[in-house]
């Protein structure tokens, strides 16, 4: 009786050790896991630089309260008049809500003169929502600048919507009330003192101090160390007064200070983008105007020529810059999860089963091909990948999720394995 309650205890220490043992691999510590994700970056690096203009500074000869008729980047003719100066500031405010009568004006007159209303009225009606949810955010942050383009904007599209639906409506008091407005602003303005470009070019408003300050071969012929000098070079901006400059030339340039091992990139003539800190415009076509090597130097200086033209780029200096060689989209994979296929071998499905191509040919990972490891439910497959770019700690895999593809290579989604410590891919036959 004993030998039997010995064997029906061993028998249930060794049911229970089975069922411990399934229980841990079932809900032991999972593998950690990264969803594979798709990503952009940019093929490039940062440098600091100089921009360099050909310009011509506006004489300034007069005085009291300016009023601008450019902005800044804008293209103006030879002898156009770039400025207006005034004795009173009470000038410079009536001519500011002349031109804000005068807009009004123009869109009040234009009413119902726009065709196919009818075919974006919802969308207008979106347009008018938003507008009016932005005002009333702005009113409540007391953030006034430009409130009053805001309502003209406001109104033209509500105007624009009352004629999709048919709504006639009469403006003829409103625009008699704003032209007698316009009449009697226009005519407490005295004369003031015009301000002419010398030159037709791009116009910017104010100078730095450092116009002409170096020709792109000046810059090229510099060391390294000189250059840096003038880089870094302080402008007192307090005693700087003009009206403004001329840009004079279409082209502009860019000289930079670059690594001896990013200059092994770049090559005279290259086309690239430069991408400028805090700069709105995502990217400025480029070309490599030239570059400059010393001997056993670890830096050179590269020169940029661009021909493209802003608010922005018109008024910019010292600027710290993207140079960008290319843009690449593809899902991210760590350097630590990527395996290189020991042989060549068939590609497995979840169950087992050997993969078949569109043709029901076997899917073929090549000695050498790199692969990755992904959690499928309970199972742990292989995924080949196929590197577009790379860098210290990881690549990206092109995307490819065409039919054929689609089991055979790392998708969107996967959970990519990243620790694979143990993980092998089944020899054939196996």
């Amino acid at each position: 009786m004993r030998r039997g309650n010995s064997f029906i205890i061993i028998l249930s220490l060794v049911i229970l050790i089975g069922i411990f043992y399934q229980v841990y691999n079932q809900y032991k510590s999972p593998r950690e896991t990264l969803l594979a994700y798709k990503t952009v970056v940019e093929d490039g690096f940062s440098t600091d630089g100089l921009v360099l203009r050909k310009e011509n500074v506006i004489a300034n000869y007069a005085s009291g309260f300016a009023v601008y008729h450019y902005q800044d980047g804008m293209k103006v003719s030879k002898e156009v008049t770039v400025a207006t100066f005034y004795n009173n500031e009470s000038d410079v405010v009536n001519i500011q809500k002349a031109e804000e009568i005068q807009r009004e004006l123009a869109m009040l007159q234009n009413v119902g003169v726009k065709e196919n209303h009818q075919s974006y009225s919802d969308v207008i009606t979106e347009q008018i929502a938003n507008m009016t949810l932005n005002a009333s955010k702005n009113v409540a942050q007391r953030n006034l600048g430009g409130i009053y383009s805001e309502r003209l904007k406001l109104l033209e599209y509500m105007n624009s919507r009352n004629v999709a639906y048919g709504i006639d409506l009469d403006y003829s008091s409103r625009i008699q009330s704003l032209e007698q407005q316009l009449a009697q602003l226009m005519s407490s303005i005295s004369v003031g003192m015009e301000i002419k470009a010398p030159e037709a070019g791009y116009y910017v408003s104010r100078i730095d101090g450092e116009e002409n300050i170096l020709a792109p071969d000046e810059a090229l012929g510099m060391d390294v160390r000189d250059f840096r000098q003038v880089l870094d070079r302080k402008i007192n901006r307090d005693l700087i007064s003009s009206v403004g400059k001329i840009i004079t030339d279409y082209d502009w340039y860019y000289a930079a200070v670059v690594s001896k091992e990013n200059a092994k990139r770049l090559e005279k003539g290259a086309r690239l983008e430069l991408k400028f800190e805090n700069d709105i415009i995502e990217r400025v076509p480029a070309q490599v105007y030239g570059i400059s090597e010393k001997a056993g130097a670890e830096e050179c200086i590269v020169v940029f020529v661009c021909d493209n033209m802003s608010s922005s780029l018109a008024s910019m200096r010292r600027k710290k810059a993207q140079v960008v060689f290319g843009e690449y989209k593809g899902l991210y994979v760590p350097i630590s999860s990527i395996r290189y296929a020991e042989f060549e071998s068939y590609d497995y499905d979840g169950e087992g089963n050997i993969m078949l191509d569109n043709d029901n040919n076997p899917v073929i990972v090549d000695k050498g091909a790199q692969i990755v490891w992904i959690k499928a439910g309970s199972e742990d497959l292989y995924r080949k990948i196929d590197v577009i770019f790379s860098e210290e700690d990881y690549v990206l895999s092109r995307i490819l999720d065409n039919e054929q593809d689609f089991n055979s290579y790392l998708q969107e989604g996967d959970r990519l394995i990243l620790d694979t410590n143990g993980l092998e891919v089944k020899k054939p036959g196996t």
